[in-house]
């Protein structure tokens, strides 16, 4: 199950010239399985660039356009995508049940 919290918060960035909106989806399901958030047939499609923190065990990024796969681990908790990208993302729940993006 997916849930989407935004939160009443914006940041200022050193290196955004706008401030930034944080949301985090939470996202829970069975040990080891893997949740697609945004399947490749309905991407992410970003018209900024984004820093993308996760406590995944694993989590998958497919660029749509190139068809280019990558996984990020746990140790990778901070990840970021590019303005313009249209992404594909999984999740692999860890053993807590639950895994969240922000």
């Amino acid at each position: 199950t997916f849930e989407l919290r935004n939160w009443d918060v914006t940041l200022n960035l050193f290196d955004s010239p706008a401030d930034v909106i944080v949301s985090r989806l939470d996202i829970s399901g069975e040990a080891g399985s893997t949740v697609e958030v945004f399947p490749k047939s309905n991407p992410l499609a970003l018209d900024g660039a984004m820093y993308l923190l996760s406590n995944t065990t694993g989590l998958g990024i497919t660029d749509v356009v190139s068809g280019t796969n990558q996984t990020a681990e746990y140790e990778d908790a901070i990840t970021w995508m590019s303005g313009g990208s249209c992404l594909g993302l999984s999740v692999v729940i860890p053993d807590s049940g639950m895994a969240s993006l922000y």
